[in-house]
């Protein structure tokens, strides 16, 4: 994670460096062309505000390029239809990431490239939700039959058992 943004930074610095030393040349030159002799002037306002345009613009291009995921590509609606039924956001975004880890799972196993096509994702997401939704059916029933016993054992305790003993020849 650290080494991850530690280079995100670094490419972002670099990019803007480039980018600023190519327009702050290109000012420098223009404004000794305008004035005839080396002086400072509004050009180097020109090379700060580039700096941070072109820090800015590699940045949010970065961060939209790490954070994109396939929900731009695979749709709601997709998985919806082959469940037949609406899911929420939160389980749509688990599918995702589950068939996604499974997707490349499975294709480095295989190296079949049918594996990477759009439809088998967006089946791998249905597999998924459904699993889902029994996963938290099987803990939600696990959660009531636990409480069950609780509740049972909690009435047996305060409930007064008889504790003699009968012997057969007292019958």
């Amino acid at each position: 994670m650290f080494r991850q943004k530690l280079a995100r930074e670094l490419a972002e610095a670099a990019y803007a460096l480039a980018v600023t030393f190519s327009i702050g040349c290109w000012a420098i030159h223009a404004a000794y062309l305008e004035r005839g002799c080396r002086a400072i002037g509004g050009e180097y306002c020109l090379i700060l505000i580039t700096y941070l345009a072109a820090w800015k613009s590699i940045h949010v291009y970065l961060k939209r390029w790490r954070n994109w995921t396939m929900s731009d590509i695979v749709k709601k609606g997709e998985v919806e239809e082959l469940l037949k039924s609406e899911i929420t956001d939160d389980q749509f975004l688990k599918a995702l990431g589950y068939a996604k880890h499974k997707q490349a799972y499975i294709y480095r196993q295989t190296k079949n490239p049918v594996v990477l096509q759009h439809w088998y994702l967006v089946k791998l997401m249905e597999e998924c939700v459904r699993n889902l939704a029994f996963s938290k059916f099987t803990m939600d029933l696990c959660e009531a039959l636990r409480n069950m016993e609780k509740e049972h054992s909690a009435n047996c305790q305060s409930a007064q058992m008889d504790t003699h003993i009968v012997t057969g020849s007292a019958l």
